[in-house]
């Protein structure tokens, strides 16, 4: 009895007859070979998360060097009178610091901070070729939302829906909260897509592997993780008529822990 459990193993005993005796003896050897088999999934598990924690060790790395890189263009930027690279490095850098957060949530406060800083580096592009409208209801600000759940889809809307098109574009950001539930809009006037793109963008998102529309599949994804169907990616659009994309997100949510 002294060596059961030890170092995950458990003996087994024979299996020498078929009365009650015979039939505890066999009992014990499934349960032995179960129990052992569940050590050696935990154990798994364990060196998993460990090799995971010592790669996100070493990716802080690499960002920390950006940041201090980041830093000394800005600075330099700003000696030689040059203020616009200067604010682009420094969004840049908040840009960062946003995508590798290690919490999974944030408010919506800090959400929108990252995708400004987004924008401001995209309006040294693009100029006044493209507008930008915030429609956020003021009680919505310190509600938890996924981290980077939006800029990915301001990012698509800009470089697929607006950058193509000829005349001034128009973004509309739009989040207001109805019944514990916050409801949002990403609008633009771009190019659009046909039925067929947005079908076929909906048989991506269902699919392993594939490298079309990540950014789009990753908010896709985690918003059904998190919040359940109710929660999908809805995508309105017509060739040459822009697009909406429509989600929400409940509240009231054991996943984020807030109410």
């Amino acid at each position: 009895m002294k060596k059961l459990g030890k170092e995950g193993k458990y003996p087994r005993v024979k299996e020498i007859s078929y009365d009650e005796i015979g039939l505890i003896g066999k009992e014990y050897n499934e349960m032995a070979a179960h129990i052992e088999m569940l050590i050696e999934k935990v154990y798994k598990m364990e060196l998993t998360q460990k090799q995971a924690e010592l790669e996100f060790l070493q990716m802080q790395i690499n960002p920390h060097f950006l940041y201090n890189t980041l830093d000394t263009i800005s600075w330099l930027a700003m000696e030689k009178g040059n203020t616009e690279i200067s604010d682009i490095a420094i969004a840049l850098a908040e840009l960062l610091r946003a995508t590798i957060k290690k919490e999974h949530f944030v408010t919506l406060n800090e959400e929108l901070k990252a995708v400004k800083d987004y924008l401001l580096i995209q309006k040294e592009r693009f100029g006044d070729k493209i507008t930008v409208c915030y429609d956020v209801a003021k009680e919505v600000y310190d509600c938890q939302v996924p981290n980077f759940i939006l800029q990915p889809l301001v990012e698509n809307a800009i470089i697929h829906g607006l950058e193509p098109k000829i005349e001034k574009g128009k973004l509309v950001i739009r989040i207001h909260m109805e019944e514990r539930k916050l409801h949002f809009l990403i609008a633009d006037n771009g190019i659009g897509m046909t039925e067929e793109e947005i079908e076929f963008f909906y048989q991506q998102c269902e699919e392993q592997g594939t490298k079309q529309f990540i950014g789009l599949k990753n908010v896709y994804r985690r918003l059904i993780l998190c919040y359940g169907e109710e929660s999908r990616l809805h995508i309105i659009s017509r060739k040459n008529e822009g697009t909406k994309i429509q989600f929400l997100i409940p509240l009231d949510n054991k996943v984020t822990g807030k109410k």
